[in-house]
């Protein structure tokens, strides 16, 4: 339920303008420079319907985070986070099992979603807490 709390507190700072800037700079942790080698394709795959797919992506594409991939990331986090939110579990599986995929999906709830997805996720985000809180009561 880590990245469950994580993802709640970077969609809390996005809304602040104070915030923002910060989580768009976030570091990548043993990052390489993205050589054109690397990115043929990335521009031109087909948007994730999954965290499995996103994963997929990240793994072929991983030091390509930058300029038009890099939006296209941040298009496609906010969509799961969004639109596919019962999809979490995979998300919570995946981030338990490489970590780094978590800061990768963290770095890309970034500046350029709309106000809107910010307050979807926003909501979405404080059900899992309030569940959470919940769960922890009854234990």
């Amino acid at each position: 339920m880590n990245i469950l709390r994580r993802i709640y507190v970077s969609a809390i700072c996005l809304i602040s303008i104070v915030c923002a800037a910060d989580i768009a700079n976030a570091t990548r942790e043993g990052a390489t420079t993205c050589k054109s080698v690397d990115s043929v394709g990335g521009d031109t795959q087909a948007p994730p319907q999954t965290w499995q797919e996103l994963y997929r992506s990240y793994l072929r594409f991983r030091n390509c985070h930058d300029g038009a991939l890099g939006e296209a990331y941040s298009e496609f986090v906010v969509y799961l986070l969004t639109e596919k939110w019962d999809q979490m579990g995979n998300l919570v599986a995946l981030d338990k099992r490489n970590p780094s995929y978590g800061r990768f999906v963290l770095k890309h709830v970034d500046e350029l979603m709309s106000p809107d997805q910010a307050r979807h996720i926003e909501s979405n985000a404080k059900t899992i807490v309030l569940i959470m809180r919940l769960h922890s009561a009854l234990v």
